[in-house]
Parts: C-alpha cells; structure tokens; sequence
C-alpha cells in the first residue's frame, strides 16, 4: 500500500553520506542523521542520490547542482518553517527530525526562512527584535537535531556545511 512516508521521510529527516557502504567504494548511500534517532528502534534509514535530488539541490557543491553522496561532505535537511502548515503534526506523528516537542518546533516553525543568503542577517535581526529570541541559536538547535549534533554552521553566505535548500 502506498502512502506518504517516502517523502515525508525525506523532509522531515536530515541525512548525511554514507560512503563505501560495506568497504564498497562504488556504494554510497544517504543515512538518517538525526540526533535522536536510534538505529536499534527505527531500523535502518536510507536514501539513494536519486531519491534525494527530487528535494534537495545544491549548486554550490556539486557542479551537476545534484547531491553526491559518494564526494558531498555535507547535511542535507531542511527547516521545519519550509513544511506546510501541519504537515508535522498530521502526517509525521508530530515529529521533526526525530524532537518531538511541540513548542521547541513551533519556535523552529516561527525562524523566517526562504530568502536570499545575502538577506537572513537583516531578516533575523528583525524577527529577533521582534520576538526576543536568538535566530541564530535557534537554527544551530534545529540543525544539530537533523545533522547529528552538529551545531557547527558560520553564518556565512556559501557556507558547505548544509548541502543546500529545498528544490
């Protein structure tokens, strides 16, 4: 029966490369990077290249504008602020990137997202003066959750650390 968890999956997870999947150099494969995921309980989550490019681009990286998971060293996952409207709660049992905390994600829901590299810094000065809250911090929480606790993001325009935005 077919339903919508592939692509729910998809974006409602991080994922990092795996390369040479059992010594193999020629299998890469994307795997679920989320922090709190436990192998053990969830089993196995992976992606192919193909399965990924229909959510994710990134020209930066790659000059096919396509993840690789065998030369990309990158997490590609997305904000939870890009899902539609309920589409956490609805169809995701309410989880994203494995946090299941509703206010945690409704502020990660509230950080502005969607504009050009070179505008967040003004964009979430704004929001911050607006809401007292840290746009800055709160998008290093969201993205160590999707990215296995990797906090690590410069703030800079063209930083390669996230493999890039939602097609």
């Amino acid at each position: 029966r077919f339903n919508n968890n592939y692509y729910i999956a998809m974006l409602a997870n991080g994922w990092m490369p795996e390369k040479a999947v059992n010594g193999n150099p020629q299998k890469n494969q994307w795997t679920n990077s989320n922090e709190l995921f436990d192998v053990a309980l969830g089993g196995k989550q992976m992606m192919l290249d193909t399965d990924l490019c229909l959510a994710y681009s990134t020209g930066r990286l790659s000059p096919s504008g396509t993840l690789r998971a065998a030369t990309d060293d990158c997490c590609a996952w997305t904000m939870a602020s890009n899902l539609a409207e309920g589409g956490i709660t609805t169809y995701n049992t309410g989880k994203f990137c494995d946090v299941m905390d509703p206010e945690t994600i409704e502020v990660w829901r509230s950080l502005p997202t969607g504009f050009a590299a070179n505008d967040f810094r003004e964009i979430w000065e704004a929001w911050a003066n607006e809401t007292g809250l840290n746009p800055f911090r709160i998008f290093k929480d969201a993205r160590a959750a999707c990215c296995d606790g990797n906090r690590f993001w410069s703030g800079e325009p063209g930083d390669t650390s996230d493999c890039g935005g939602v097609s």
